[in-house]
């Protein structure tokens, strides 16, 4: 453990020194330097995002023009575009982001040619899930797996080609942060260098530069949804999993003990976690008309308190928003073996009835035990029924091996579903329009 901690500080101290040296050449070469204003909501301005060299998208072919869609609006429980047509996001998530700086494997290639065989399943939207660790801490990639070979591409110019490349395709780019690493001198090498991992709540040191560069990057660009963070679990009770739904709002000291980072696979410690509601500000610094969207606590799975708990109004009420744009995210699973998540009653105390004041959208959804009776005959019916958006997780040819649950939606590459997925662009397919 001693060598390996010896390694893991030298890794540190290379990257500081490969971080200044990049910094000195950025301003040596006249780009204006990082701000130190501070912004409305108390978040300090970053600098714009550095162009990156050696990135492997540069090898790739360039994306065409791309289809530009109708920015969308919240107006009351919908989303709808600038004619006020109702706008339901149908789609998938790519998942692979969040994890490894190749954004092309060959599971999942995000190519434009992917991101058609993904509108052929009448599907419009797109939710790319990403890490802020990779973003801020690794974007060059230079920090692998033990025994993986460091890679030549950039992070960041790698999600900026995937990006052009949906949006090329004609589809609305759901941008999620999904993994973070606020616990650095703790964790493993192999959590590091694998993006991170889902904490309940992001830390600001890397959620804030990210989510800086993606929103100045994007500002007004109406096909891209900002999601706050994928999955926030802060919790009052350990034993029972009960939401903090003040911690969820504000952030605040999370603290992760043995007992929980060993059933969650993160790190044990305590951080400053980072809240929806000081996220969604510094969205709105810098991009105030894209839609956001909120996860809610409990791993996305409640929205009980959202009107009690908003998550864009600042702490001492001074200064407020409307709900500026904002839509909310829920994730539905449902285990047959115990019924636990599978029945509209369920669903309606969880979610179902904030339907009817807010807009939500069905993120990740899935049914565990290789079966499919829920999936298609209940629980779409039900989003359709409540005039939600659905994000099949995931549109990938993969599963994670478990007897429970596996998620591939792909059979093959040109998007002939797996036996999980089949039920999905079957319903996809019949129930909402070709978007071609």
């Amino acid at each position: 453990m001693g060598t390996r901690r010896m390694l893991y500080v030298a890794s540190i101290m290379l990257a500081l020194l490969l971080s200044l040296i990049g910094i000195l050449v950025h301003v040596a070469g006249g780009s204006p330097a990082v701000g130190t204003g501070e912004s409305p909501g108390g978040f300090p301005f970053f600098g714009t995002p550095a162009t990156l060299p050696g990135s492997i998208a540069t090898a790739l072919p360039t994306a065409p023009p791309p289809h530009r869609l109708s920015p969308l609006t919240v107006t009351g429980n919908r989303l709808v575009d600038s004619a006020n047509h109702t706008v339901t996001l149908i789609g998938a998530d790519r998942v692979r982001s969040a994890s490894t700086c190749d954004l092309f494997p060959d599971d999942s290639p995000m190519t434009a040619t992917d991101f058609e065989a993904l509108k052929a399943w009448h599907s419009n939207s797109v939710e790319i899930q990403l890490s802020a660790w990779l973003w801020v801490q690794n974007p060059d990639c230079w920090w692998t797996q033990p025994g993986v070979p460091s890679s030549p591409s950039s992070y960041q110019q790698n999600v900026y080609q995937l990006v052009a490349n949906a949006e090329a395709a004609g589809l609305y780019i759901i941008l999620s942060l999904t993994s973070d690493e606020p616990l650095t001198t703790a964790a493993t090498i192999e959590e590091m260098a694998s993006g991170g991992a889902q904490y309940p709540l992001p830390a600001k040191s890397d959620a804030a530069p990210f989510w800086t560069d993606l929103a100045r990057r994007y500002a007004g660009d109406g096909q891209i949804i900002f999601n706050t963070f994928s999955e926030p679990w802060p919790f009052v009770d350990a034993t029972h999993w009960q939401p903090d739904w003040a911690l969820w709002q504000w952030g605040g000291k999370v603290t992760v003990t043995p007992e929980v980072a060993k059933a969650q696979h993160i790190t044990a410690g305590s951080y400053t976690g980072w809240g929806m509601t000081g996220i969604v500000n510094l969205i709105r610094t810098y991009a105030p008309r894209n839609l956001i969207l909120v996860d809610g606590p409990g791993k996305a799975s409640s929205l009980s308190q959202v009107r009690t708990h908003p998550p864009n109004i600042y702490r001492d009420g001074a200064k407020t928003t409307t709900w500026g744009n904002v839509a909310f995210g829920i994730h539905v699973y449902c285990d047959p073996a115990t019924s636990v998540g599978c029945t509209p009653a369920f669903w309606d105390l969880a979610f179902g009835r904030e339907t009817a004041r807010v807009p939500v959208v069905a993120l990740e959804f899935g049914e565990g035990g290789g079966t499919n009776h829920v999936l298609g005959k209940t629980m779409l019916p039900y989003f359709t029924h409540h005039g939600m958006g659905m994000i099949a997780y995931a549109w990938c040819r993969c599963d994670n091996h478990l007897p429970t649950f596996n998620w591939g939606a792909l059979a093959s590459l040109d998007g002939t579903p797996s036996l999980y997925g089949l039920p999905i662009h079957d319903y996809y397919v019949a129930h909402y329009p070709d978007p071609a």
